[in-house]
């Protein structure tokens, strides 16, 4: 269930034609509900111009093993390579907000974590941050 403290409900669709929708076991309907029913953290970075290799090089070695390691693998890291320059998109799948803000807490209590946030604190490379909490489409659910 989707934490209420995060201001969001319980996301919960049924595609038409899936196992769900036509009377499938309870397990088809389980991984079908698992693919859909997920809550992507998608963070959005703008860089400092001509610091972007150097904002990347922080992160590589000391946040991405601590994230890795309390949230698993995300679902894409990306830099920009046209259209607004010097902006980095992460994604990150969570099965609810409350599993979300579980990780979240492990990582934050991880003194391997407050390591890479001084270091990039320090280095002064970042200008914005925006965080959305998004959800799949029907028909384009992540599969899980």
């Amino acid at each position: 269930m989707l934490s209420r403290a995060h201001g969001l409900d319980q996301v919960s669709l049924t595609i038409p034609g899936s196992l769900k929708d036509s009377g499938g076991s309870r397990e088809d309907a389980a991984k079908k509900t698992r693919e859909v029913c997920v809550l992507v953290d998608a963070r959005t970075y703008t860089i400092k111009p001509g610091c972007t290799p150097a904002q990347l090089k922080i992160y590589e070695e000391l946040g991405f093993p601590v994230q890795v390691k309390h949230i698993g693998q995300p679902l894409c890291y990306l830099q920009t390579e046209s259209g607004e320059m010097n902006t980095l998109l992460h994604c990150w799948v969570y099965e609810s907000a409350a599993d979300r803000e579980q990780k979240r807490a492990g990582m934050m209590k991880d003194p391997a974590w407050h390591a890479y946030l001084k270091a990039n604190r320090e280095a002064g490379y970042l200008v914005a941050q925006r965080t959305s909490l998004m959800t799949p489409v029907s028909f384009a659910p992540i599969k899980r």
